[in-house]
Protein backbone atom coordinates (compact mmCIF):
# COMPACT_ATOMS: atom_id res chain seq x y z
CA UNK A 1 0.00 0.00 0.00
CA UNK A 2 1.26 3.49 -0.76
CA UNK A 3 2.36 5.50 2.26
CA UNK A 4 5.29 6.30 4.52
CA UNK A 5 7.27 3.38 5.91
CA UNK A 6 10.47 2.73 7.79
CA UNK A 7 13.02 0.09 6.90
CA UNK A 8 14.66 -1.31 10.04
CA UNK A 9 17.60 -3.50 10.95
CA UNK A 10 16.39 -5.40 14.02
CA UNK A 11 18.42 -7.67 16.29
CA UNK A 12 16.78 -11.06 16.59
CA UNK A 13 17.81 -11.26 20.22
CA UNK A 14 16.00 -8.55 22.17
CA UNK A 15 14.20 -7.23 19.06
CA UNK A 16 16.17 -3.96 19.27
CA UNK A 17 16.32 -1.66 16.22
CA UNK A 18 19.93 -0.77 15.43
CA UNK A 19 19.32 1.35 12.34
CA UNK A 20 16.43 2.65 10.27
CA UNK A 21 15.75 4.57 7.07
CA UNK A 22 12.56 6.25 5.83
CA UNK A 23 10.85 4.85 2.74
CA UNK A 24 7.96 6.31 0.78
CA UNK A 25 5.98 3.72 -1.18
CA UNK A 26 4.13 5.23 -4.14
CA UNK A 27 1.52 3.78 -6.46
CA UNK A 28 2.86 2.42 -9.73
CA UNK A 29 2.45 4.80 -12.63
CA UNK A 30 1.46 2.89 -15.73
CA UNK A 31 0.05 3.71 -19.11
CA UNK A 32 -1.47 1.47 -21.75
CA UNK A 33 -1.99 2.14 -25.45
CA UNK A 34 -4.22 0.56 -28.07
CA UNK A 35 -5.64 1.69 -31.42
CA UNK A 36 -8.74 3.88 -31.38
CA UNK A 37 -10.64 1.37 -33.55
CA UNK A 38 -10.51 -2.35 -34.32
CA UNK A 39 -12.64 -4.49 -36.61
CA UNK A 40 -14.81 -7.16 -34.95
CA UNK A 41 -12.75 -10.34 -34.55
CA UNK A 42 -9.50 -8.67 -35.62
CA UNK A 43 -6.28 -8.82 -33.62
CA UNK A 44 -4.77 -5.55 -32.48
CA UNK A 45 -1.57 -4.54 -30.69
CA UNK A 46 -1.51 -3.30 -27.10
CA UNK A 47 1.50 -1.89 -25.27
CA UNK A 48 2.14 -0.72 -21.72
CA UNK A 49 4.79 1.39 -20.04
CA UNK A 50 5.80 -0.89 -17.18
CA UNK A 51 4.94 -4.16 -15.44
CA UNK A 52 3.97 -4.47 -11.76
CA UNK A 53 3.91 -8.29 -11.71
CA UNK A 54 4.42 -10.76 -14.55
CA UNK A 55 1.15 -12.55 -13.72
CA UNK A 56 -0.97 -9.39 -14.23
CA UNK A 57 -3.33 -9.20 -17.22
CA UNK A 58 -4.09 -6.92 -20.12
CA UNK A 59 -7.68 -7.29 -21.29
CA UNK A 60 -10.40 -5.73 -23.44
CA UNK A 61 -13.87 -5.18 -21.91
CA UNK A 62 -16.97 -3.14 -22.74
CA UNK A 63 -17.15 0.34 -21.24
CA UNK A 64 -18.87 0.10 -17.84
CA UNK A 65 -17.81 -3.51 -17.15
CA UNK A 66 -17.58 -4.18 -13.39
CA UNK A 67 -14.11 -3.95 -11.84
CA UNK A 68 -12.45 -7.36 -11.68
CA UNK A 69 -14.26 -8.78 -14.74
CA UNK A 70 -12.01 -9.86 -17.59
CA UNK A 71 -12.67 -10.13 -21.31
CA UNK A 72 -10.27 -11.36 -23.97
CA UNK A 73 -6.96 -11.26 -22.08
CA UNK A 74 -3.37 -12.41 -21.73
CA UNK A 75 -0.66 -12.22 -19.09
CA UNK A 76 1.72 -9.28 -19.29
CA UNK A 77 4.64 -11.61 -18.54
CA UNK A 78 8.02 -9.93 -18.92
CA UNK A 79 7.12 -8.06 -22.08
CA UNK A 80 5.86 -4.57 -22.87
CA UNK A 81 3.43 -5.39 -25.65
CA UNK A 82 1.00 -8.03 -26.86
CA UNK A 83 -2.12 -8.60 -28.92
CA UNK A 84 -5.82 -8.98 -28.19
CA UNK A 85 -8.81 -9.85 -30.35
CA UNK A 86 -11.67 -7.37 -30.71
Amino acid sequence: EPGMYEVRYVLREGMKTLASAPLQVVAAELSITAPEQATTGASFKVSWSDTVASNDYYTVVSVGTDEGKLGNRDLVGNKGEGTLRA
